[in-house]
């Protein structure tokens, strides 16, 4: 994530916010972080990368698994075509378990 430790907010707070803004009825979302635009199928589809990348990164930590294994073995294929994910994945892993250890 490009917020670090998800600019330390408890990864549950993004994806409740996230919900929050589905609610809205729009057709674009017009975010403050450069000209990019979103639809609100892109919206969710953000949404449900954050649940899946929450879900199985406390999987993962259930069973003991370290961070090492995890970037090693949280593959989430679903999102393989998204721009970036490869050189992201890792990044997010390590975002998402820092997060996790701090915000249960």
């Amino acid at each position: 994530s490009g917020c670090g430790m998800f600019d330390r907010h408890p990864l549950a707070e993004w994806i409740r916010s996230y919900k929050t803004i589905e609610n809205l009825d729009f057709d674009i979302l017009a975010q403050g972080h450069g000209s990019v635009t979103f639809t609100k199928a892109d919206l969710i589809e953000g949404r449900q990368y954050f649940e899946d990348l929450r879900a199985g990164v406390a999987a993962g930590m259930a069973q003991g698994k370290s961070l090492e294994e995890l970037k090693k073995t949280l593959l989430l294929e679903k999102y393989k075509d998204w721009a970036y994910f490869d050189m992201l994945r890792e990044v997010d892993i390590e975002a998402a378990y820092l997060n996790l250890k701090n915000y249960p």
